[in-house]
C-alpha cells in the first residue's frame, strides 16, 4: 500500500543573514541523544535572554539572530520524547556512537505563532565548504559554533501535530516524523547553510552552498534540478528529481518529499514527509559522504516503469530498523520472488509496494512523471520465504 500523505510545510532556507554580534549566554543542557547532541531550548531559559537560531523571523516577521524570549514556548515532556525518537532514527541510520564534543550540537526551539510550519538550518563551515554537521561527522573537522550550536530546528504551532510514536505505517503526523524531515536538512539534504557571524569580514552575507550535497546536483536541458549521485542514481535508476530549493526531492512517500502528486485514482495529494527513510534517500546519504552500508537497510529497489518482462528479485538480508527487503515503486512490472527476503530489524518490512502509478509535479507545476495505471504482477515461488522476524514486522506493506 502507498505510504500515508500528510502536508507540512518547510520554510524555504534563503532569509537574509543578520551579521549583528550574538550575545555570549551560558551553556545549554544538552543530552546525548541517538549520538548527537540535542538541545531543548525553553521560554524562560537563560534568564529568558532568547535563543540564538542562526536566522529566523521573529512573531512580527523581522529577520533577527535571536529569537525573542516573548516568541518561544516550552515543549511537554511528551512531544520531546517524540522529537526525541527522531534523533534516535537518525543515529542508528548513520551509525553513530555516544556523543562526544566533537558530535553536532543540534538545537530545538519551539516559536509560539500559529502557522502550521517547521524548518532548519545549519552554520556553514568555510573549511570543508560543508555544512557543520556533515563537516563534524564524515569530514571529522571542528568547524565554529555560534552559542555553542551546529544547527538548529524551529518548531510552529506544535499542538496541530500528535506524539503518536511512528512506526512503519503510523504516526506520519506526529512531531517526530516532522523531526525526522527536518534532520534531513541539518545532515546534508540542504543546498546551502550560514556563515557565522564571525566570517562577516571575510564573506559577504548569504547563504553557502554545502558542496558534499550540491556538487551532484546538475539541470540538463529541464527545467528543474536532478541529483546525480552514483549511489542515488543506481538505487532510483535514474538522476533524482529535486524540488523546492534542491533540498527536497520530487518522488511520493519519502521522508524529504515535496512535490504535487495525483495518485491512479485522481486524488490530489500536496505530500511533505514519510514516517521512515525510503531506499533512493539513504544513498543520497551515502553519496553525501556518509558511512551507510545500503544492504543493512533495503535490498532490490524498482523505482522506474518497466515493460512487463518478467524478472527475478534477488535475496535480501536487511538488518537495520525500518529495512525492506525489497522496495516497489514504480508500474507494469512483473516480478518473481524466487530467493528468500528476511528483514530482521524493528519495524522490517519483506516487500514494500510504496505506490508507482502517481502523476508527479513539482512545486512550478512542471511534470516529472505521467500517471501509469497497469498495474504490477509479483510472484511468489514456492517454497520462497518472504518474512520480516523483528518487533511490529510486516511481510507485505
Amino acid at each position: 500500500m502507498p505510504g500515508r500523505s500528510y502536508r507540512f510545510i518547510c520554510l524555504p532556507l534563503f532569509v537574509l543573514m543578520l551579521l549583528a554580534s550574538v550575545a555570549t549566554l551560558s551553556a545549554q543542557t544538552t543530552n546525548d541523544i541517538g549520538g548527537i547532541n540535542r538541545q531543548y531550548w525553553d521560554k524562560g531559559d537563560n534568564g529568558s535572554s532568547g535563543a540564538y537560531v542562526i536566522q529566523a523571523n521573529d512573531n512580527m516577521g523581522n529577520p533577527v539572530s535571536i529569537l525573542p524570549d516573548s516568541d518561544i514556548f516550552t515543549f511537554s515532556t511528551a512531544q520531546k520524547a517524540s522529537i526525541d525518537s527522531a534523533f534516535d532514527y537518525w543515529g542508528d541510520v548513520l551509525g553513530l556512537g555516544a556523543a562526544n564534543a566533537m558530535s553536532p550540537v543540534i538545537r530545538v526551539v519551539g516559536q509560539d505563532i500559529n502557522v502550521l510550519n517547521a524548518n532548519a538550518l545549519s552554520l556553514w563551515d568555510s573549511v570543508t565548504t560543508n555544512i557543520n554537521p556533515i563537516s563534524r561527522i564524515v569530514n571529522s573537522a571542528d568547524p565554529t559554533r555560534v552559542d555553542g550550536i551546529d544547527g538548529r530546528m524551529v518548531f510552529f504551532n506544535t499542538s496541530t501535530f500528535t506524539t503518536t510514536p511512528f512506526t512503519q505505517y503510523t504516526g506520519g503526523n506526529s512531531l517526530g516524523a516532522v523531526a525526522l524531515h527536518e534532520l534531513g536538512h541539518i545532515f546534508g539534504i540542504a543546498s546551502g547553510g550560514a556563515a557565522p557571524p564571525a566570517m562577516a569580514n571575510q564573506l559577504p552575507p548569504g547563504f553557502f552552498l554545502n558542496t558534499a550535497y550540491t556538487d551532484d546536483i546538475v539541470a540538463p536541458n529541464t527545467s528543474f534540478s536532478s541529483f546525480t549521485g552514483a549511489n542515488a542514481t543506481a538505487v532510483f535508476g535514474a538522476n533524482v528529481p529535486l524540488g523546492e530549493g534542491n533540498s527536497h526531492f520530487v518522488i511520493p512517500f519519502s521522508v524529504m518529499s515535496r512535490g504535487l502528486f495525483f495518485t491512479a485514482n485522481g486524488d490530489f495529494k500536496d505530500f511533505r514527509n514519510n514516517i521512515a527513510f525510503t531506499p533512493v534517500e539513504l544513498a543520497v546519504m551515502r553519496d553525501i559522504g556518509y558511512n551507510i552500508t545500503l544492504s543493512d537497510h533495503f535490498g532490490d529497489t524498482f523505482y522506474q516503469d518497466s515493460n512487463g518482462v518478467q524478472q527475478s528479485v534477488a535475496a535480501a538480508t536487511p538488518t537495520k530498523n525500518f529495512g525492506v527487503g525489497t522496495f516497489i515503486q514504480a508500474d507494469n512490472l512483473n516480478l518473481l520472488f524466487d530467493n528468500d527476503i528476511s528483514a530482521n530489524g524493528t519495524y522490517g518490512t519483506g516487500i514494500r509496494i510504496n505506490g508507482g502509478q502517481e502523476a508527479v509535479s513539482n512545486q512550478n507545476g512542471q511534470i516529472i512523471k505521467a500517471r501509469s495505471t497497469i498495474g504490477n504482477l509479483l510472484t511468489i515461488d514456492q517454497g520462497t520465504s518472504i518474512s520480516a522476524n523483528g518487533m511490529g514486522g510486516s511481510g507485505i506493506l
